[in-house]
């Protein structure tokens, strides 16, 4: 279906889209994001986006209060577990081999600051960040880096802690709204033939690592990029290409996530040539949106649904956002929905307030566990098998050889 955007295009500002695929998700009380948007492709260039009402400034807000990112126990961006420590090393050696360790360098989206503790280490000297989260900025100070609070609607603010040598933009890119305006203020920071590292999630590559239906279209998600794109993204705004590419993430046991890269170069004489549509991206999101629809329903969630058993959802973050939009949830028989991420804790959703796992299990301890988890459900599995021995634990993917999954092994 074609139509003109709520949103224009992130890359050309076209208004022009074709429908790809219609994803509801269940917001917390008191977020300023919508419920459902539409996943679509520009017909002016191909690039694929979430055809959003939402605004950059709807976006700050949404960071600053309902960031996931600040809690190091379970949120990315700290460095903590050994397959991000792995990939901030990884990133950190590609860093090295651009810029020297007196670089100026500022990480955009910091987090908690993994990927500036490594720079430390590898030598790096002028280090900055900044968060649009509260938490993740004064964590960055904690760890004894210069840190700004600021949401990326007021980047321009950084000018007086510029220029710098190099900018980071690590799976930051897909979360912005108003791309264009985030990349003038990225151009105004940076020095001449000063370098941006700029990676995003690949969504030529969505179709190799399925997940749960849907894993790749989420409330934060809403750009996708290809090599490519990046490139064309770069030249928009005055930076060569010195370098694009693929990697593939190891993101927990047997769990792989497919990422674009490149290498940017601001060049005051570099201008951009006109880009002609390109189809290639959109069909590749196309695939992956019937393989997901292709997909098979959960016989694991029909089955609590039909017997009615007692349940306490465990996990309360895209997945079950995914779920509760498109009423799976509804039937089911849900007494509690717990959340191991301090941040999460406290907020409503779907007519429940979200817990930490030790009440709700010692207020219930005769339900069932439905893990929502697409990608550390393994490691979560054997935290509520830990706490509860005789639970019977749910998950909606087939079990990772050799690990357990409670009594009634559904």
């Amino acid at each position: 279906m074609s139509r003109i955007a709520l949103r224009p295009c992130p890359m050309c500002s076209g208004r022009e889209i074709d429908v790809l695929h219609r994803q509801a998700l269940q917001q917390p009380v008191g977020s300023p994001l919508p419920d459902a948007y539409d996943v679509a492709a520009c017909l002016a260039c191909g690039f694929v986006y979430a055809d959003t009402p939402a605004t950059q400034q709807d976006y700050d807000r949404y960071y600053a209060a309902f960031s996931k990112y600040e809690d190091p126990a379970v949120a990315s961006g700290s460095g903590i577990g050994a397959f991000e420590a792995a990939r901030f090393k990884e990133t950190t050696a590609a860093i090295a081999s651009r810029l020297g360790a007196a670089a100026r360098i500022l990480d955009i989206g910091c987090a908690g600051g993994g990927l500036l503790t490594e720079l430390r280490r590898r030598g790096f000297t002028s280090l900055c960040g900044v968060d649009g989260a509260p938490g993740c900025a004064a964590s960055v100070r904690e760890l004894g880096f210069e840190a700004h609070c600021l949401p990326l609607s007021r980047l321009q603010e950084l000018k007086d802690s510029g220029p710098f040598d190099g900018i980071i933009l690590s799976h930051v890119l897909e979360h912005v709204a108003d791309v264009h305006s985030v990349m003038i203020a990225v151009t105004s920071l940076a020095t001449a033939g000063a370098r941006i590292y700029v990676e995003t999630p690949n969504a030529a590559r969505y179709t190799d690592h399925a997940y749960v239906p849907f894993y790749f279209f989420d409330s934060e998600h809403i750009n996708h990029f290809d090599p490519q794109r990046l490139s064309i993204l770069g030249a928009r705004f005055g930076w060569c290409t010195e370098a694009i590419g693929e990697r593939t993430l190891e993101v927990a046991p047997g769990k792989h996530y497919p990422a674009a890269w490149a290498w940017l170069r601001k060049d005051a004489g570099w201008a951009a040539t006109s880009q002609a549509t390109n189809s290639t991206l959109s069909a590749a999101v196309r695939r992956y949106v019937a393989d997901c629809h292709a997909a098979p329903v959960y016989p694991a969630l029909q089955s609590l649904v039909a017997e009615g058993v007692p349940t306490i959802v465990w996990g309360a973050g895209s997945l079950a956002q995914r779920l509760f939009g498109q009423g799976a949830l509804d039937a089911c028989n849900i007494v509690a929905i717990v959340d191991r991420d301090r941040n999460k804790q406290g907020l409503q959703i779907a007519g429940h307030h979200i817990e930490a796992p030790e009440a709700a299990l010692a207020r219930h301890p005769e339900a069932a566990i439905l893990i929502l988890a697409a990608v550390h459900g393994d490691a979560i599995v054997q935290d509520a098998l830990t706490r509860c021995p005789n639970a019977c634990v749910v998950t909606l993917d087939a079990p990772s050889p050799g690990q357990p999954r409670g009594p009634c092994h559904k």
